[in-house]
């Protein structure tokens, strides 16, 4: 629910609208590596069910107990935290639980973004030669390219060589077939941090005896 300065009535947004501009606004401000999570909503002045059928509108609040129930009905709640105002409290997909690989949304749209961005720079070695000399220029690129994501902070490692790989070459990603048949293959992994979902404190106690 969004009240905005030249109506007296209040405006209601889907929460979908709303966490997508809280994505964009992440983006912008971090990185497409960064989960869209504990960020706060601007403008929102409280949460509401609507019930389209009757045509009538309840206030709700999410617990710790709704909130539990919805993060395992795979949906991202937004909840109204004291002093915090109302943030968005949750990052996951669809995926399920057992399958952790793409279970976090920032990891998904990690891959998808580096996937774009490549996709689009290795048009400019459509037609040249499937060569060592190619290969090369093609393989710093995408290392430049990735280093920059490390230093950023959307990989894990303590150095580059932990925290991607980037191959290509005859006998490495491609044969002798394949470079007849005018393939030029590349692959690459990433490994993509994920999100700080749980935290858990530890405390000890000395005992004076």
């Amino acid at each position: 629910m969004v009240t905005a300065a030249f109506v007296a009535e209040p405006i209601y947004v889907r929460a979908s609208c709303a966490m997508a501009g809280v994505m964009a606004r992440t983006d912008r401000e971090r990185g497409v590596w960064k989960a869209p999570a504990n960020v706060a909503l601007i403008g929102v002045e409280g949460l509401a069910s609507i019930d389209s059928a009757n045509n009538t509108v309840s206030p709700i609040r999410i617990d710790d107990g709704i909130n539990y129930q919805l993060v395992k009905d795979k949906i991202n709640p937004i909840r109204e935290f004291r002093g915090k105002g109302f943030l968005a409290w949750g990052a996951r997909t669809a995926e399920d639980p057992i399958r952790p690989d793409w279970l976090y949304i920032s990891v998904r749209r990690l891959f998808n973004a580096v996937e774009r961005d490549l996709s689009q720079a290795l048009r400019i070695a459509a037609f040249e030669p499937n060569n060592a000399i190619t290969w090369e220029r093609i393989r710093s690129a995408l290392d430049i390219y990735l280093d920059g994501l490390w230093r950023k902070g959307a990989l894990l490692g303590s150095a580059p060589q932990e925290a991607y790989f980037v191959r290509i070459g005859q006998g490495v990603t491609m044969t002798e077939t394949d470079i007849k048949q005018g393939k030029l293959i590349v692959k690459l992994g990433m490994a993509a941090v994920r999100p700080a979902e749980f935290i858990e404190l530890q405390f000890t106690q000395d005992m004076v005896s």
